[in-house]
């Protein structure tokens, strides 16, 4: 990942095209919290366990809820063609737009947003992917 952010571990090249308009407005409503869960402040439930969908102890993954629910495959919003470092860095800026909903929004927390990118794979015909939790 270092590689395709430029080489420098305490700066990354900014992508060069612009953040999708579509991509900045999933969290530029901000977050909240919603049964110890951090959710984007358009999640409409006011619950998300209940009577009829338990909370089982050691099989409901909060974190892996909130990684569903936050889930952006940044490279749907561009086409086939875009470089993979340039998605990279997209994500990463994306990565820093959360953040800084995080912060605005009343919400506590360590937060950790991942950003993972993967080369296009000829055999399984997919481009470069990457994804923002």
């Amino acid at each position: 990942m270092l590689e395709l952010l430029g080489g420098d571990p305490e700066y990354y090249d900014m992508a060069s095209m612009e953040m999708p308009q579509e991509l900045e407005a999933r969290v530029a409503d901000g977050f909240k919290e919603v049964d110890c869960c951090i959710v984007p402040n358009s999640f409409n439930l006011a619950l998300i366990f209940s009577e009829d969908k338990p909370r089982i102890v050691n099989q409901n993954d909060e974190t892996g809820f909130e990684c569903c629910v936050h889930e952006a495959s940044v490279d749907a919003y561009f086409s086939h063609d875009i470089v993979l470092h340039e998605l990279a860095r997209t994500g990463c800026d994306f990565a820093w737009i959360i953040r800084r909903e995080l912060l605005r929004s009343n919400v506590q927390g360590p937060f950790r947003i991942i950003v993972s990118a993967q080369p296009p794979d000829v055999q399984l015909s997919v481009g470069p992917t990457c994804t923002v939790r």
